[in-house]
């Protein structure tokens, strides 16, 4: 029963998951870390803003945006801005803002894309005074940065778009799977001893 339960929450969530892990690759070879660094990469109330206003519009489920999030991080991305992220992505997007107009008209669209908005914000900000003793961690793996961080950033500059997308699957395949995958499974299982 166990089994059987497993696998159909397995098979419900690896679609998911699959868009999760594409996008993740794409931020990781279209976006150099710099860049995310400079939107959403301090603890800053203006970065957490930029974070949960950049999770609202985007089309991420629960599954799909657990690596795409760990891949932000991984470019530089703070702890606020993260959660916010973490947030809003799944809570609001255009597909759900759609679903939410055939069912209940225009104003619940409106108020729902307005809560999620807040609701990232606030988690985000709160993290940045609760959470400080990570983000100290984070500026001195920033100062002491080796140069294996410079020559990531031109080789992305350097690759045609058909080598950044395959090192991006690369990436999501190998590196990614690796690790969010101990936590996946775990995840599994309890969701399959629930149900």
């Amino acid at each position: 029963m166990f089994l059987v339960e497993f696998w159909k929450i397995l098979l419900l969530s690896a679609p998911y998951l699959i868009f999760g892990l594409l996008v993740s690759g794409i931020i990781n070879s279209f976006f150099q870390s710099k860049t995310i660094k400079k939107i959403i990469g301090k603890d800053r109330i203006t970065d957490v803003f930029w974070a949960s206003l950049l999770g609202v519009p985007i089309p991420l489920c629960s599954c799909s945006v657990i690596p795409t999030a760990v891949t932000l991080k991984k470019k530089g991305a703070s702890n606020g801005a993260t959660s916010s992220f973490l947030i809003s992505a799944p809570e609001s997007g255009v597909d759900s803002a759609l679903l939410t107009y055939s069912v209940m008209d225009l104003p619940m669209v409106f108020f729902r894309v307005i809560a999620t908005f807040f609701s990232a914000f606030t988690a985000g900000v709160l993290n940045i005074f609760f959470n400080k003793t990570k983000t100290e961690i984070n500026e001195m793996e920033e100062k002491n940065c080796c140069s294996s961080k410079k020559l990531e950033e031109e080789s992305i500059k350097k690759k045609s778009v058909f080598e950044k997308i395959r090192s991006g699957f690369s990436y999501s395949v190998n590196n990614l799977m690796d690790d969010i995958a101990f936590w996946l499974l775990f995840g599994l299982i309890i969701a399959s001893l629930i149900v």
